[in-house]
């Protein structure tokens, strides 16, 4: 994403796109990230930012590698149209 390659982006900022990348903008529900886990993420992030300023105001480049995502295969069934549908 375009994002982790801004120089202003911190090490907070690329822990946060990795969330949404790689655990909220996931194709098969079951793979994406639940509240309980997801507010655990946040909040450890949180706490890190409030122990160390630097996580959160100082800009750095990423150490982590962007996973790609798998395609996914989907087979689109042409529906039979039902009487009470209207026209």
């Amino acid at each position: 994403m375009e994002l982790h390659g801004d120089e202003k982006c911190t090490q907070y900022f690329h822990d946060l796109l990795h969330i949404v990348e790689e655990r909220m903008l996931v194709t098969r529900a079951k793979s994406r990230i639940d509240s309980e886990t997801l507010y655990q993420s946040l909040s450890s992030m949180h706490q890190r930012a409030l122990r160390d300023k630097a996580y959160y105001y100082t800009a750095c480049k990423t150490s982590r590698q962007i996973k790609e995502q798998d395609p996914l295969d989907v087979e689109f069934k042409k529906a039979e149209r039902r009487e009470d549908q209207p026209t």
